[in-house]
């Protein structure tokens, strides 16, 4: 049996993963205020990501991967963003030797425009400053 997982965004701009067999069903019982407990609480709902897969334990597993992720990492796959998704998968370690050329994990083209900005290399906050910088680059072309 086929199913889905999802992602809504609630009223308060926080989101809900979830997944299910009947994927028109359950975002009707959602926007009715009967899907759970959480979104009940914060409407209305809005369906930002919808994922589908041949078994409906693949959408659950899926589902449970998906919930333990940052709100940016869901936004990252929420737009497709392949680049931020390896970035805020790496762990804090990883992420800060592969900008100084360390780890080999990224590919050094990958690299090359994080390289410049070396002020955020000591700062703790370095992944959301870094991806931020990273991505108002990509917005204005550069």
């Amino acid at each position: 049996m086929k199913g889905w997982v999802y992602i809504l965004k609630c009223g308060d701009d926080t989101y809900y993963t979830g997944s299910t067999n009947n994927i028109l069903l359950r975002i009707q019982q959602h926007a009715a205020g009967i899907g759970a407990n959480y979104t009940a609480k914060r409407p209305p709902v809005e369906i930002v990501y919808l994922e589908e897969f041949k078994h409906v334990s693949e959408a659950f597993f899926r589902e449970k991967q998906i919930q333990g992720w940052s709100r940016r990492k869901k936004e990252a796959l929420m737009k497709n963003d392949l680049e931020s998704l390896k970035l805020f998968s790496s762990c804090y370690k990883d992420f800060h030797d592969a900008l100084k050329g360390l780890n080999g994990r990224f590919k050094k083209q990958n690299l090359d425009e994080i390289k410049g900005i070396d002020q955020f290399l000591l700062d703790e906050g370095v992944t959301s400053e870094l991806l931020d910088f990273i991505n108002n680059r990509k917005l204005k072309g550069d």
